[in-house]
Order: structure tokens, then C-alpha cells, then sequence
């Protein structure tokens, strides 16, 4: 399965969640938007 995380979900993998960041590890493929880069990148 394939999935699309949204800038919470990033926020939460840089903060180092346990959960967030297990999840993301054992997925594949992960993807963020354009838009979530840009928030990330910019601030929203």
C-alpha cells in the first residue's frame, strides 16, 4: 500500500515520535505532497 502523509505527520517523524516514525520505517513507498513540502519549507 502506498501512502500520502500530510505535514502533521511529517512534523511528527522530525520530532522523532516512536509511532509516527515506526509506521513511516515500515512502509513502502511513503510520499509527501508539494504542498507539504512547501509548508515545511515556508512555514504554513
Amino acid at each position: 500500500m502506498t501512502y500520502l502523509i500530510d505535514t502533521d505527520v511529517c512534523i511528527e517523524y522530525l520530532r522523532g515520535d516512536n509511532e509516527v516514525v515506526g509506521f513511516i520505517l515500515d512502509q513502502d513507498p511513503v510520499y509527501a505532497s508539494i504542498i507539504t513540502y512547501a509548508e515545511l519549507s515556508f512555514g504554513a
